[in-house]
């Protein structure tokens, strides 16, 4: 009698298990050796803010500045930290350990979405393919929204999914989507203008499916519900403590002194600092309020961008390069040393080889085969998605509006994203997007019938 084969609910428990396990044992060694690993430059606004909830109960810059309002950072992220500090006190590991959760949540909430367009070993192999991924390894471990944001991310894309193949309770799905989109640009601004082409594409896709009026209208509704109450709400809180209803002020920011500096020192032939410098001192407003401030920086920005449409493409495609091609090693050496000139790749060019031997393979082997990791699952990664997409002809022809909605929000967060700031840590809530077509790639000549859907619409 032949044993039976394990069943992929097993396999999935025991991939999160081991993921779960993998995360914390690399959190607790990188704390013991550098606990400043864990905060980037950008940590400490969030952390602020958090501190700030907790002492005075307002979402201000600092618990030290309470009468100042926070409006460059959305309050997602900071209510997190928030929680975990309310219950676990001001604990960074705590908070990490919490994250590391969200994390491997995350590839058990991508393999449900897998699993509704395929049989469950796609669905397995796309969650198995984002759990090596080294970005969003690290980056479940440093205070940033990568790993939350990617986990609403994954949530609306499944959310998306369910409604579109037709479950029950279609209401709930569609208000499960515009919910996690919500929560998604409270966590970062970026996904502000998302819900506009979600409601075209579900409403096409629910006219293409011959779903009843009233259905469409439902679906429309409970996905912009939240977004209007929670983005809109929060819009109407900027405008009472502050006079301006922006969002958040971090788009005027990034305009200044990311986009229009990117154009500026390619323009100018300077550095990219020199560039920042000289456009924040061109944008001070003597006298001015901290809103007005922003309100220069837009205003000196926008007639750059204008003036110089090739150069602001040129950063933008340079930006997206960085972001899917870099392989991060950087991310992984700074994380667990500090800055640090080259890196084994860049070495290779510049060393010879018995310094190159000396330095890496006998002085840091770890961090070699860390860099290594990172470079060959990049490579792999997208050769599986090339394969993906040949095996994708002709297949799933049924869940065509699935693909359009997937497709929509991975191109969104490409386009958006870009830019002279974007790098390897703005590709982990891209990864699982990938993933789905890379299991594709990865199952196609092992295991083809298993493309097939999974039933359903």
């Amino acid at each position: 009698m032949e044993p039976r084969p394990i069943r992929p609910g097993i396999w999935l428990a025991l991939l999160l298990v081991a993921l779960l396990a993998a995360r914390l044992v690399f959190l607790a060694h990188a704390w013991s050796v550098r606990p400043e690993g864990v905060i980037a430059p950008d940590s400490w606004s969030y952390e602020d803010s958090a501190r700030a909830l907790l002492a005075h109960g307002r979402f201000a810059v600092s618990p030290e500045r309470p009468e100042v309002p926070q409006l460059v950072r959305t309050p997602g992220y900071p209510l997190l930290i928030a929680g975990v500090y309310g219950v676990f006190g001001e604990s960074r590991p705590a908070l990490l350990a919490v994250q590391i959760v969200v994390s491997v949540l995350t590839v058990l909430l991508l393999y449900l979405l897998v699993r509704e367009l395929a049989a469950p070993a796609v669905a397995l192999a796309a969650a198995g393919i984002l759990a090596l991924d080294p970005m969003s390894f690290i980056y479940s471990q440093v205070m940033l929204t990568e790993t939350l944001f990617t986990f609403l991310m994954v949530a609306a894309g499944w959310a998306g999914v369910r409604l579109l193949r037709g479950a029950r309770g279609a209401a709930g799905w569609a208000a499960g989507l515009g919910l996690a989109l919500a929560l998604a640009t409270h966590v970062r601004p970026l996904t502000y203008y998302l819900p506009l082409p979600v409601l075209v594409l579900v409403a096409l896709a629910g006219w293409r499916s011959h779903w009843p009026a009233r259905r469409v209208l439902l679906s429309v509704f409970m996905i912009a519900l939240p977004v209007l109450v929670l983005v809109g709400g929060w819009q109407w809180r900027n405008g009472r403590v502050s006079g301006s209803p922006e969002f958040s002020q971090i788009k005027n920011v990034n305009l200044l002194l990311y986009r229009a500096a990117g154009v500026v020192a390619l323009r100018d032939g300077i550095s990219f600092e020199e560039a920042q410098r000289r456009l924040e001192a061109q944008a001070q407003r003597p006298g001015a309020t901290e809103v007005e401030t922003w309100r220069g920086y837009a205003q000196t920005a926008l007639p750059i961008l204008k003036a110089h449409p090739v150069l602001v493409v040129r950063t933008q495609i340079s930006g997206m390069l960085r972001m899917l091609l870099g392989p991060g090693g950087n991310s992984l050496r700074q994380h667990l040393e500090g800055a640090g000139e080259g890196g084994p790749v860049v070495d290779l060019q510049r060393l010879s080889a018995g310094e190159y031997i000396r330095k890496w393979v006998l002085g840091r082997p770890m961090m070699l085969a860390i860099s290594a990791w990172s470079a060959l699952y990049l490579l792999l990664l997208y050769a599986l998605i090339i394969l993906g997409l040949i095996a994708r002809r002709g297949r799933w022809r049924s869940v065509t509006s699935v693909h359009l909605l997937i497709l929509c929000i991975l191109l969104y967060l490409i386009v958006l994203s870009a830019g002279p700031e974007a790098y390897s840590r703005f590709r982990v809530p891209l990864v699982p997007f990938l993933g789905i077509y890379a299991a594709a790639g990865l199952m196609a000549r092992w295991r083809p019938e298993s493309l097939a859907p999974a039933g359903g619409g």
